[in-house]
């Protein structure tokens, strides 16, 4: 039985290490270089890393391996070098006897709240592993719907980019010519070819100056979320924004629904679920409005009431969850709204460049449609006059 034993524990590090050097030489795909393209960079630990660690440790807990014998394979056979420093830490800590849950709160940053909380539920129901999948499953789940977002989002974003070149090369070379001519000709300017015009002036004059505001702007975008002040209206924004706002709503409940399910399952209390799946939803207004209703459950009142009284999600969730609320099947309930946001997402998402487009496409015609009257209205009246 021992020998046994030792045999399959040699072919799982065999599999994982397997993976890994499969993994490493895999060559990116059309979608993620569009997706790297038009994200920022992942650096250290991402998602992906997580998910992998958590079902390579659940397979290694399912085969029967000890937690201290599994971290030292995970740790030796690992590529990300901060993880490979964690888990190693994670690892001495368990060898002193302390929980696995308790040796991830040091890196809390790289887990997350949520994370170390079902792992923790994990462990006081004995069932770390299904835990572990469960969260694989979360993450991979999210990385799915993120990478088609990405993918729809590309080809609007190229043709965005190629449409405000073409703009910036008009009002640099092409304008100023015509204004010259004009000038020349001593001919009285329309007020739209004189706007254009100096709008055309200002960009060849002070072109450094718009780079250092575009600069700033998508500085200020990526890092709105992390600035005092900013980040409440950058949450706000997304969720009232045509388009963007829908995604962004519907993402909200499915993290929240899925990760809820999945807390209650693993024999979390309500409340304490609730409190972490707020800032887990990835919105400081919605997370706000949740601790709010957390507080009403707590004087008393029904999950259902507590949550229209802040306006956490639309009418058709909130009747679905106080369904689910009268038969005592919460959990099971916020599990099929996860399933079915995962699925609005993903029509609405395979449809969002079909819906993107065409508004760019009128809203650039139409740009160029005034530059090109605003230049060619004063041609026309000169040749009416000669």
């Amino acid at each position: 039985m021992a020998n046994r034993k030792l045999d399959i524990q040699q072919q799982v590090e065999q599999s994982i290490d397997r993976k890994k050097r499969e993994q490493s030489v895999k060559k990116p795909s059309k979608g993620k270089i569009a997706g790297f393209l038009f994200s920022r960079a992942q650096f250290g630990v991402s998602k992906r890393d997580i998910a992998m660690f958590s079902r390579d440790l659940a397979l290694l807990q399912d085969l029967g391996v000890s937690l201290l014998r599994s971290l030292t394979i995970l740790g030796e056979r690992q590529h990300n070098k901060k993880l490979k420093a964690i888990i190693n830490d994670m690892k001495s800590k368990v060898e002193m006897g302390t929980p696995v849950s308790a040796s991830m709160e040091k890196h809390i940053s790289v887990f997350g709240d949520f994370y170390v909380n079902a792992i923790r539920a994990g462990e006081e129901s004995g069932e770390l592993s299904k835990t572990l999948n469960n969260l694989a499953d979360y993450l991979d789940s999210q990385m799915q719907i993120q990478s088609k977002v990405k993918r729809a989002l590309a080809m609007p974003a190229i043709t965005m980019m190629i449409a405000i070149g073409v703009l910036i090369m008009l009002f640099i070379f092409v304008i100023p010519t015509f204004a010259q001519v004009y000038q020349d000709a001593d001919v009285e300017l329309p007020l739209v070819t004189t706007i254009v015009v100096l709008i055309g002036n200002f960009m060849v004059s002070f072109w450094w100056l718009i780079i250092l505001v575009i600069a700033a702007l998508i500085l200020l975008f990526y890092k709105s979320g992390k600035l005092i002040g900013l980040q409440a209206l950058s949450d706000r924004l997304k969720l009232n924004l045509p388009v963007v706002g829908s995604i962004t709503q519907r993402l909200i409940v499915y993290r929240f629904s899925n990760l809820t399910s999945m807390m209650l399952n693993a024999g979390v209390s309500v409340l304490k679920t609730f409190r972490l799946a707020g800032p887990a939803t990835g919105n400081t207004i919605i997370a706000k409005r949740i601790e709010n209703a957390c507080k009403h459950i707590d004087q008393g009142k029904t999950i259902t009431d507590s949550f229209i009284q802040e306006n956490v999600f639309d009418p058709f969730i909130m009747d679905t969850i106080g369904v689910g609320e009268e038969a005592g099947a919460v959990d099971v309930v916020l599990k099929k709204i996860a399933e079915y946001s995962q699925r609005d997402i993903e029509d609405t998402v395979s449809n969002l460049s079909l819906m993107i487009e065409p508004v760019m496409t009128l809203i650039m015609g139409l740009i160029v449609l005034v530059i090109a009257l605003s230049m060619f209205i004063p041609y026309f009246n000169m040749s009416m006059v000669i």
